[in-house]
């Protein structure tokens, strides 16, 4: 449903709720939901939110999620990645 939804401020606020009701059943799934929030600030702020629970929580399956990732420079110092 999520993905069918029109791009803009509607869409990313549902993308956004979605991944916190997400993350604990979930958590590699509502980050890479995260990643799809078109607006850059509030998708770097969700996955600063995200990404350090997620590393915390399992530090491996953080780490293969993020190599996968083809993340932008902002969105790779969000996660705090080097």
């Amino acid at each position: 449903w999520l993905a069918d939804q029109p791009a803009g401020t509607l869409r990313d606020a549902f993308i956004g709720e979605f991944v916190r009701g997400t993350f604990d059943s979930d958590p590699e799934d509502a980050l890479t939901w995260s990643v799809a929030i078109a607006d850059e600030a509030k998708r770097g702020r969700r996955l600063a939110e995200l990404f350090p629970k997620c590393r915390q929580r399992d530090p491996d399956a953080a780490m293969g999620w993020l190599r996968q990732q083809n993340l932008s420079q902002a969105d790779s110092a969000a996660v705090g990645a080097p």
